[in-house]
């Protein structure tokens, strides 16, 4: 497949840290030494999506808020899943696909939330923790 040099011109604007990243990267071969790579990978932790994201994390790493706690009864929010798109795990997913450095600021405590609120020792799964109106709250394994 032959891109536009157009195209790729567009990819590699500097307004968007993340698409320029894989743009160069993937799309023109380079390597993650060459210098404009490096700059485009700095740049995707200080401004657009990712620097966006990691501005709205709590101290403890979630991305929970009041109104998700209201909104999840059934499934508890501080699992992260839910509610779907703004959970935390969604925010762990949206980061790491956008080229999120995972030694960046804010990435392992996000990482650690989700290991400490989702993790069953006892039957070694990360599940999705479920409360029901009669006791025996549950985790759901995840597959």
């Amino acid at each position: 497949m032959v891109i536009s040099r157009d195209t790729v011109d567009w990819l590699l604007e500097e307004e968007n840290p993340s698409v320029r990243y894989f743009t160069l990267l993937n799309l023109l071969d380079g390597k993650e030494s060459d210098r404009k790579v490096v700059e485009a990978k700095k740049r995707i932790m200080a401004e657009g999506a990712v620097a966006k994201i990691l501005s709205r994390q709590n101290r403890n790493g979630s991305f929970l808020t009041d109104g998700m706690k209201k909104k999840c009864t059934a499934i508890a929010p501080r699992s992260g899943y839910q509610p779907k798109y703004k959970g935390t795990i969604w925010q762990a997913i949206f980061l790491a696909q956008l080229g999120a450095d995972p030694k960046g600021p804010g990435i392992k405590k996000l990482c650690e939330y989700i290991l400490d609120t989702n993790y069953l020792p006892g039957r070694q799964v990360i599940g999705l923790h479920v409360l029901r109106s009669r006791p025996g709250d549950y985790t759901m394994p995840c597959h």
